[in-house]
Order: C-alpha cells, then structure tokens, then sequence
C-alpha cells in the first residue's frame, strides 16, 4: 500500500503488514503505526471474549431490534446455559419468580409477638426461628405468639409459603406444635398447616380456620418416604382462581398434597404461629428458611 496520500498530498509510508493469507485483517500492535496481519476469526473471537468478560455463563450477543447488539439478560443466559433438557426446565421456571426469603433474625423485617400462653419466639443462629414452650392453657388457631410479616398480594400470580421444621426438645413427651399460615388483613380468616414435633406429624385441623374443619391431612413420619426428621419442609400453595393445598415437601424434592380447599379471602401476612395441646412443662420447636414465592 505504498504511495498512500496524507491530507498534504504527499505519499506516506505504509505501516499496514503484508498479508499471508486471504481474510486477514490488520490489527494493531499498540500506541505508534505498527499492525499485524491476523486472521479475521482470532479478530471477530477476540472482541466477542472482551464484550462477554465477566457476563454469566450462556451470555450472548443479539440484536437489540434497533440497529444495534446488546446481550442476553440474566434470565435469558441461564436458559442457554442449561447442560440438559431437565436444567433448561428448570431456568425457565425460575424466571418471572418472586422470593421472598430474609433471614429469620432481628433486623430482617419480621414481627414477633411477646409470651403468650407460656410459649415465646426467639431468633437463633443460622436463620432458625424457635419457640419455646412453658406451662399454658390449650391454644389452637392464631391465639399463640407470632412471628410474621406482610405479604404483598397479587391477585393474577401462583404463591407458596413455605417453611422447614427442625430439631425439637419436650419434657415428657408432650407436643410441640406450631403451625405455617396466612392470613387476612384483620386476622378474622386463616389457612395453618400444623406440625407436632414430638409426635413428627403434619396436619390441617382441626380447628376453626381450616376449611372443613375436621382433623385431616394428616402425615407421619415414615409415610410415603417422608422421614420428617427435619429435612422435609412444610407449604401452603394458592392459584390465582383460588384453589388452595396444604402440601408436604420431602429433601428429596418428593412432594405430597395433604389437604385441599379454597383461599377465599386476600392474604395480607404469613409466618408462624404457636400452639399447645398440652399442659406443657418445657420444651422448644425450632423452625428455618421461612419464605414467599410468587410467579405468573
């Protein structure tokens, strides 16, 4: 490229490299006027590697529909991702999700109520909210102390609040019971799935808040491959056309409807809720990982 005209009119010496081979592109060596001759694929690969540096795996580059590129969104990239149909799944499940799910400790938001029938609430280490039972009169329903906060509601959206039970401690074999639930915005109406610690047992009665009201739902431990020993989680699930279920989670991902009715009210709140059916003497209940989910 000898004999190239500057803005003067004279020619200028030419720093471009000689070519070895067709495609080639010169790139340059850095600050001054020396190129390199390299093959337009390493060009091309070698912009694309800066543009994605640091992006999340599956990122790429596509049109914007304006003219321009811009890159897959974080939801998008996971999707591309995915090793198997089954992970593809379950990225694209996980879009449009809303959890909800701060730690249970002081400062995250949660409202805890005082002593109430000898039984009080208490953050732990390792998000675990735990109960702890003294001699009190029989409680069912929302009479215990709880531990909640507000859910915004979306009438157009899928929910599960969900819970896990964990270790427990009781004198003399009597129940450590607390119960996962929602509720209105002035507590007249509820829905509680509730657990007995020493006895492993899930349940949705009987009392006045549950539909149907009879004793029922129930699932001990042992049952359906559901050891309950403190790995298995607790749910309450709702549809926009306000079916409802009371559902048991296994570790394993194995899920069992115990119960089924219908929502028929706003939830306002959810959480937690102690109960006794005993005249319990001491003990403690411990729950973890207490959330919201949302998507639809």
């Amino acid at each position: 490229m000898s004999g190239v005209q500057t803005r003067f009119g004279a020619p200028a010496a030419s720093s471009l490299p000689t070519a070895s081979g067709a495609g080639q592109l010169p790139v340059s060596d850095g600050a001054g006027d020396d190129y390199t001759a390299t093959a337009r694929s390493a060009v091309v690969g070698g912009g694309l590697v800066t543009i994605l540096t640091g992006s999340p795996a599956g990122t790429t580059i596509i049109a914007d529909g304006a003219g321009d590129l811009s890159v897959t969104s974080a939801d998008v990239s996971a999707m591309l991702a995915a090793a198997n149909a089954a992970t593809a799944a379950a990225a694209i499940g996980a879009a449009g999700v809303t959890r909800f799910a701060p730690a249970l400790a002081t400062g995250q938001g949660w409202t805890a109520d005082g002593t109430i029938a000898g039984m009080t609430w208490s953050y732990e280490a390792g998000d675990i909210a735990r109960l702890t039972y003294a001699a009190g009169p029989l409680t069912h329903d929302l009479d215990g102390p709880q531990i909640e906060r507000a859910l915004t509601f979306n009438p157009g959206a899928r929910y599960r609040v969900r819970v896990t039970p964990r270790a427990q401690t009781s004198s003399a074999g009597v129940r450590t019971m607390g119960g996962l639930y929602i509720r209105n915005a002035t507590s007249t109406v509820w829905r509680v799935l509730w657990w007995s610690g020493i006895e492993r047992l899930l349940y949705t009665g009987p009392w006045t808040g549950n539909d149907g009201g009879g004793l029922d739902g129930i699932l001990s431990r042992g049952a359906d491959g559901f050891a309950l020993d403190g790995t298995d989680s607790m749910e309450l699930r709702w549809t926009p056309e306000g079916a409802f279920s009371y559902v048991a989670i296994g570790s394993t991902g194995l899920s069992r409807v115990l119960h089924t009715g219908t929502l028929g009210f706003i939830p306002a709140a959810f959480g937690l809720v102690g109960a006794t059916d005993d005249a319990i003497t001491a003990g403690t209940q411990d729950f973890s990982g207490l959330s919201c989910e949302a998507w639809g």
